[in-house]
């Protein structure tokens, strides 16, 4: 008997084009984070979320125009809240403590996230949900409301038609600059419960037409089902935090071997396997009552692991890779 619906990909739901020497960019929900993360630890060349987490639609995308553009921020977008200076473009732990501060610090980031960008063979867009907050003042879809009095904003929800059409904006942008990265499209299995639960549901088929839409305009563009994944293979509340909104790590990884099984060239989920294990073994804290010859060969065996994959895999990066 079988007791769970799980998913069995077909040909098309399963292209495998991503090699281990693709530079990623994921940006979206804090699910993207989770995914961008997992890549890390295979010691992909990922970025993630440079302004912190974003949730809706327009927001992921006038944040991508604005990386594919170079357009810095300006003094006269920020305000001061709480004693900090802030975008609303930018999340909260961004904030710095003068006008001058914020904007060179977002600025730094800009540029750095610009080029990942534009040196990324494939770029990941986590969709969490379709409800937008317009500031009143600026008449701006914002990404972050610096918990700003509700009477600032007005709350709203997009329509299948507005996400199709900003998505597809940031195609059309992407291509028109030249760049040409592959586009992976997902919807974030996270639960909105502050839009209840009606409200959630509404947005995340909001979303799901959308991206159906904009996979129907652009063949090239590949939708992968993390919603589904999660809601519909597992669906059991056991792979939900304590929090009953966010998937358990259990089920992030499970998402993400699914995501290596269908996105990824075999050669690249080959390197991927041999790299975690390098990562680990980098991450791994010696009992500091471990005898020294044990501790020693440890050392050296990961040295030696390491030396063989840079000479395999030239181009990996183990900087970002606490060692013991």
């Amino acid at each position: 008997m079988e007791f769970r619906t799980e998913w069995h990909p077909s040909a098309a739901e399963s292209p495998q084009f991503i090699e281990h020497s693709d530079g990623i960019f994921c940006i979206g929900s804090c699910f993207a984070d989770n995914v961008a993360s997992r890549l890390s630890e295979d010691l992909f060349n990922v970025s993630a979320n440079p302004f912190g987490p974003m949730f809706n639609p327009v927001s992921i995308c006038r944040t991508l125009e604005r990386l594919i553009e170079g357009n810095a921020f300006t003094a006269d977008e920020l305000f001061e809240h709480q004693g900090l200076w802030r975008s609303l473009d930018a999340g909260t732990l961004y904030a710095r403590g003068s006008r001058e501060e914020t904007c060179h610090l977002l600025n730094g980031i800009l540029e750095h996230a610009s080029q990942s960008l534009h040196e990324a063979k494939v770029l990941i867009i986590t969709l969490g949900t379709a409800w937008v907050f317009t500031h009143r003042g600026s008449a701006r879809v914002v990404a972050n409301c610096h918990k700003l009095p509700a009477t600032d904003f007005v709350r709203s929800r997009l329509d299948v038609g507005e996400v199709a059409d900003a998505i597809s904006t940031i195609a059309e942008t992407l291509y028109a600059a030249g760049l040409f990265p592959r586009i992976v499209l997902t919807v974030s299995p996270v639960r909105h419960a502050a839009d209840g639960l009606h409200g959630n549901n509404l947005s995340k088929s909001t979303l799901l037409l959308a991206t159906d839409e904009v996979v129907e305009r652009y063949p090239e563009i590949h939708y992968f089902p993390s919603y589904e994944l999660i809601m519909d293979d597992l669906r059991d509340y056991r792979f939900y935090d304590a929090d009953m909104r966010h998937p358990s790590q259990q089920a992030v990884d499970y998402v993400y071997s699914r995501f290596c099984e269908t996105c990824l060239t075999g050669a690249a989920r080959t390197a991927a396997a041999e790299c975690r294990q390098l990562s680990r073994r980098l991450r791994h804290t010696i009992n500091p009552n471990t005898p020294d010859d044990i501790a020693g060969k440890f050392r050296a065996d990961t040295d030696d692991l390491l030396s063989r994959l840079l000479v395999k895999y030239p181009y990996i990066n183990t900087n970002n890779i606490s060692k013991s």
